[in-house]
């Protein structure tokens, strides 16, 4: 369900100082004042829905400038035309006051894929497995003419600590929906997941699809194809297609 709220009556935040959300209240919700993650955009909190006492997550984003808002109410947007995939964090409900968007989503508690590979903790089998995963998503985004602009492993969250559970798609911030036909030119996303289209400023919906060759290449080898010190050095990496493969580096990594 999507609704958006007023600030007066159904849903209202306020601050105490030394807490960033002291009292967060959703029409329908009960949420954990005491965030589970933070980061620029505001935080992640458990909320509970009232009404069925299932657990989500429900992510308070910051809006202090109108831009802000505008892209709350995009993401927004874009979430309702996505509708639900089993590899897609759906989101569940919507709603804003005078400083914040509030989206409850489902609840994913297995972690981020990165932290698996960063732990070196990704097998062949388990790398095919998130492969399925993320082109299953995708390929429900693409149909539907939505490019998500920011594949990558830190996007990608377990549904639970069980083995072979499913990998879900988050983040749709930078997610938009294109015209038949038409070329997105914003450059955007995040540098070592880009595409040397998206570079160049002309793409469509394969940037995604180049995305996820990166994290398949990320999750065998252990190592990123275009490394650089900088991001103006991977770009360059990129736009050149220089990237090698080394024996020994790949079978270490696998386990």
């Amino acid at each position: 369900m999507f609704c958006c709220a007023g600030a007066d009556d159904d849903v209202a935040a306020s601050e105490s100082k030394g807490a960033k959300f002291a009292k967060i209240e959703i029409k329908g919700w009960k949420v954990d004042p005491n965030p589970i993650g933070e980061g620029g955009f505001g935080a992640v909190h458990l909320c509970t829905e009232v009404k069925t006492g299932k657990r989500r997550a429900c992510k308070a984003m910051r809006l202090p400038t109108a831009q802000d808002r505008d892209d709350f109410r995009h993401e927004v947007a874009v979430l309702k035309a996505t509708g639900k995939h089993k590899n897609i964090c759906h989101c569940i409900d919507v709603a804003e006051d005078a400083r914040y968007g509030y989206l409850v989503m489902q609840s994913c508690t297995g972690g981020e894929l990165f932290d698996r590979i960063a732990a070196r903790n990704c097998s062949e089998k388990d790398a095919a497995m998130a492969i399925v995963d993320v082109l299953a998503a995708l390929n429900h985004l693409h149909t539907k003419r939505i490019i998500h602009r920011d594949i990558k492993p830190e996007n990608l969250l377990y549904k639970d600590k069980q083995p072979g559970s499913p990998l879900k798609l988050i983040d749709f911030g930078l997610a938009i929906q294109l015209q038949p036909g038409q070329r997105e030119t914003e450059v955007c996303g995040t540098t070592s997941y880009m595409a040397p289209e998206v570079l160049r400023g002309s793409y469509s919906f394969e940037c995604d699809i180049w995305s996820l060759g990166v994290i398949c290449f990320f999750m065998l080898s252990g190592k990123l194809p275009f490394p650089g010190r900088s991001d103006e050095e991977k770009e360059a990496r990129i736009l050149r297609g220089s990237f090698s493969f080394s024996e020994e580096q790949w079978n270490s990594n696998l386990r």
